[in-house]
């Protein structure tokens, strides 16, 4: 669903794609939760513009 939808984001400035390793619907709660939240860290540092 996901690799459907992300195309039609046209006007994104910034979009990104990332794929986790073994991550599922609650990948919160999950070993892997930590690379979910340095992917949203590294997008967001990426729109800074200090």
């Amino acid at each position: 669903m996901a690799q459907t939808l992300f195309p039609l984001l046209v006007n994104s400035p910034g979009k990104r794609y990332v794929q986790l390793a073994e991550g599922k619907h609650s990948i919160l709660m999950e070993k892997n939760r930590l690379k979910l939240f340095e992917a949203v860290q590294a997008f967001f540092d990426e729109g800074r513009k200090d």
